[in-house]
């Protein structure tokens, strides 16, 4: 669903007669990605851990910033 948003907000300024909203593909991909963060952290804010928001947003940087192989 994320990729079917990308490619709306990556195709809709392309348009020749702009049928499709160019915020459309954005705004529902941020609302989707929003959403899925928000459900991760809320599950591990659910274990009984010492500390899973220190895990979360360990798992979010190693993520963006992968280590070099």
């Amino acid at each position: 669903m994320r990729a079917i948003a990308f490619f709306f907000g990556f195709i809709a300024p392309a348009q020749p007669y702009r049928s499709l909203p160019t915020g459309f593909g954005v705004t529902v991909f941020f609302f989707l990605s929003g959403y899925l963060i928000t459900s991760l952290l809320r599950e591990s804010h659910a274990r009984p851990e010492p500390s899973p928001s220190r895990d979360f947003y360990l798992r979010r940087l190693l993520r963006i910033f992968r280590p070099a192989t």
